[in-house]
This record gives C-alpha cells, sequence and structure tokens, in this order.
C-alpha cells in the first residue's frame, strides 16, 4: 500500500481529505503537535521517516487580513514549505499534490481565469500563495497544483458557517455584492482530488509528468457574497427553521466599504475545463454543492 503523507488535517480541505485518501492508501499525519512547519529541518527528519509516496500539502496560512501584517508566517507557509517539499518530493522519487487560490489574479478580468492568464496579486496571501505555485513548478516535475475559490464546508471557519451563526445573532447584516465567484466545497476539492489521486495511483512513475501542472478547480456557474448569503437564508427558511436575520434584510455593501485590510478580487470566477478535460471530470453548480453541505450541517436527508 502507497504511503500518503498529508499536512494541514485539520483544515477545512484536510478534514475532508483525511477519510477520502485512508480508503486509497495508508495516510501518515504530520500536524503541530509532531512537527512545526515552519521547522523544515524537523519536518525533513520526519520524511526520512516516513518516505512517503504521496504528499498532500493541504496546509497553508489562509487569514487573508492578518497576512498584511505578518508578511513572514505568510511567505514560510505558503511559499517556503511547498517548495520545500517539492524538492524533497523530486529528491525522493514522490509525486506532490498542493492547493493554491483565485487571489493569484487581480480580478480585473471580466470571465473565468484560465491557467495560463497573467497572475497579479492584489495582497500579501495572494503573493504568498503565487510565490509558492512558482517554486513548486520549479522544484519538480512531479506536481498537480489545484487553485480553488471561496472555499466552505463542514469543517473549519468560512463564509457558509459565519452566515448560519450570524443568522442567530443579527436583524441586518450587510454583505459584499460587487465580487463575484462560485463558492466550491471542501468535501467537492477533496473528492476530485481522490479521483486524480487514484489515476496517478495505478501508473507508472515515469508517466507522471503527463498529468503535472497546475489547475483550477472550482464549481460552475457564479453568485456574488450577498447572493450565497441570501442562497443560505433562504435554505433555511424554505425548512421553516428560525432565524432572527432573513435574506430580505442583508443590506448590500461595497468591498471597499466593508473595511477589510487586504484587497480581493473582484473576480475571482476559474475555468475549470482544463481540469474537467484532462482527468475526465464534470464539476456540479455551485448550488447543488452548497445544498449538499446545509443538508450536511442540519441532518436534513
Amino acid at each position: 500500500m502507497k504511503k500518503i503523507l498529508l499536512l494541514g488535517h485539520t483544515g477545512q480541505v484536510g478534514c475532508e481529505l483525511h477519510w477520502r485518501l485512508s480508503l486509497l492508501g495508508d495516510v501518515i499525519i504530520v500536524d503541530k503537535s509532531i512537527c512545526d512547519l515552519n521547522d523544515l529541518n524537523l519536518l525533513k527528519i520526519h520524511l526520512e521517516k516516513i518516505k512517503p509516496n504521496f504528499i498532500f500539502n493541504a496546509a497553508a496560512y489562509t487569514q487573508v487580513d492578518r497576512a498584511q501584517e505578518d508578511r513572514v508566517g505568510a511567505f514560510n507557509l505558503n511559499a517556503h514549505l511547498p517548495d520545500f517539499l517539492a524538492q524533497w518530493s523530486y529528491a525522493n522519487g514522490a509525486f506532490l499534490f498542493h492547493y493554491s487560490t483565485d487571489y493569484v489574479y487581480d480580478g480585473l478580468k471580466t470571465t473565468p481565469y484560465i491557467e495560463s492568464d497573467p497572475t497579479h496579486p492584489l495582497n500579501v496571501y495572494g503573493e504568498s500563495k503565487l510565490l509558492g505555485d512558482q517554486l513548486v513548478e520549479k522544484s519538480t516535475p512531479h506536481f498537480i497544483i489545484l487553485r480553488t475559490s471561496w472555499v466552505y464546508g463542514v469543517f473549519g471557519k468560512n463564509f457558509l458557517k459565519t452566515i448560519l451563526r450570524l443568522a442567530n445573532e443579527k436583524k441586518e447584516l450587510p454583505v459584499v455584492n460587487d465580487q463575484v465567484g462560485s463558492p466550491t466545497s471542501a468535501s467537492l476539492i477533496a473528492q476530485v482530488s481522490a479521483l486524480v489521486f487514484q489515476k496517478l495511483l495505478f501508473q507508472d512513475p515515469e508517466q507522471w509528468r503527463t498529468h503535472s501542472g497546475v489547475y483550477h478547480l472550482s464549481c460552475q456557474g457564479e453568485t456574488s457574497w450577498l447572493d450565497f448569503a441570501k442562497f443560505i437564508l433562504k435554505y433555511k427558511e424554505d425548512r421553516g427553521l428560525v432565524s432572527l436575520l432573513h435574506s430580505q434584510n442583508l443590506i448590500p455593501i461595497r468591498a471597499k466599504d466593508f473595511g477589510a485590510k487586504a484587497e480581493r478580487p473582484t473576480n475571482s470566477l476559474l475555468s475549470s475545463n482544463k481540469l474537467q478535460s484532462k482527468f475526465s471530470i464534470t464539476l456540479p453548480d455551485w448550488k447543488h454543492e452548497a445544498t449538499r453541505c446545509l443538508r450536511t450541517l442540519f441532518y436534513d436527508n
């Protein structure tokens, strides 16, 4: 059985990856209790002991606003860590899966971004993730980078769960209405990752290079943060679930009036055509995935 090293198993994507990958191989976790991921020398010792065949790096510095004041922390986890993993993978015949973000783009394009579009991050978080992508590509020929956007899920902190929490605390809520994207569930990201992994699992490593590259992984369709919030609240309302906050009491505001420290892309739409074509995958509409997540949270079968 192949050894799979998973970093970031407590995050949104990592939690979902853990159980899916456990069905396909021997998953070994390295977390903060075992190794500070900023300590690359110590991490190397663990890698030499484990000798994984595949590495899934779901660890990241994801606090976008905080990164504006903690550039070193963001670059350590988002750039230097994946670079180190890529170098180790290349030297030891392993394959690296790494997760990235729509924040590598500036959001000025009027159509969904494709993988070959020029990058131009607007904030420190985006800069650090872009450098991580570039270093991975430079350091190993055996990698898959999955860039995704507007991630939410059952685990961790995210927009969907925040709206559900605030629905019990607020009677009115301002929500940004001038940014568009396609909400993408952590569950879908893990599911697609496992499907891609299975294709590699039964291949000779000499063929890995033909699948390596940067891919966009995002649901179909588009929405704004405001309309996403309305969809979440409407789900509750349609089922007679009581909230202080109702969908008609959401207040549209502009991103610049929200007061965030870090600037976000206006357009976060990613075209996943390359991924779907390469791996014969059909990605669902964002509403379908959001409904699945809400059903899980509310035990609604």
